[in-house]
């Protein structure tokens, strides 16, 4: 063991060495005692991230466990949270190129979890990291392999949850595409569309699906994040149809453009 890296809910996460390669790996350790009522999900995180292989997607290596813990052997992101990267700079937002560059990676990743069928269900800065500048989607604890049957369990962060499930309504795929609307609203202001609301205030704002864009936002990042937060799932972008958004088509940015120093 290396260095603590952070701590979740139900797990801590630490830096560790691979011996006989010295590949540096993340070590997310899990209490067995601490989640027993939920290991249904701890399961359906290892099976599915297990067999996920995208470049922004967080590896899942292997697994393994003792008599007290559950470890998963995961990659290792050197630069953290997209979370902590945004409140670490002046403004806390990044410029429409920076987060059209980062949005662009995590709806690539989303476009390849739905082709496969898989809900990620919790898309947020806190489950993104950085490699670099390469976006890595993470914690797949709420995931669910789903890709004819519509869900209606419901789960994830209430500022980036759509709002079918606001509403204990059925809902898809396309309900990661409401949360990748409020993701790229917040990448270029810092905060979400209903920021400094109460719980029943975010709820209604949610499910009318009304925001005010600050007058600095452009066009195209204006009408991509309305083809996201549409409250009607059946006229939310898909993932495919994201990346060919001329927001994200005009993002044509070398990685070197935006070094991470952290």
């Amino acid at each position: 063991m290396l260095q603590f890296l952070g701590k979740g809910k139900y797990s801590e996460v630490k830096l560790a060495c691979e011996i006989n390669t010295g590949v540096h790996v993340a070590l997310k350790i899990m209490k067995k005692e601490q989640i027993s009522s939920i290991w249904k999900s701890i399961a359906q995180e290892l099976k599915i991230q297990y067999l996920l292989n995208h470049p922004n997607i967080v590896k899942l290596y292997t697994f393994f466990h003792t008599t007290t813990e559950i470890v998963l052997v995961l990659e290792y992101c050197c630069h953290g949270q997209l979370h902590k990267l945004l409140r670490s700079l002046p403004e806390t937002c990044f410029t429409e190129q920076v987060a059209a560059f980062y949005i662009k990676q995590v709806a690539s990743a989303l476009n390849y979890l739905h082709r496969n069928g898989i809900i990620h269900r919790d898309i947020k800065p806190e489950n993104i990291f950085l490699c670099y500048n390469q976006i890595k989607l993470a914690d797949f604890t709420h995931s669910i392999y789903s890709p004819q049957q519509e869900r209606s369990t419901q789960c994830g962060s209430l500022a980036y949850i759509s709002p079918e499930i606001v509403k204990g309504e059925n809902y898809d795929k396309s309900t990661d595409m409401w949360s990748l609307g409020v993701l790229a609203y917040e990448l270029c202001t810092g905060e979400t569309p209903w920021e400094d609301l109460s719980y029943q205030e975010m709820q209604d704002m949610i499910i009318s699906g009304n925001i005010r864009f600050p007058n600095k936002f452009s066009q195209e990042l204006r009408d991509f994040i309305r083809n996201l937060i549409h409250v009607d799932p059946k006229n939310r972008m898909n993932a495919r149809q994201a990346l060919s958004h001329p927001w994200l088509i005009d993002c044509k940015q070398e990685v070197s453009q935006f070094t991470i120093d952290i």
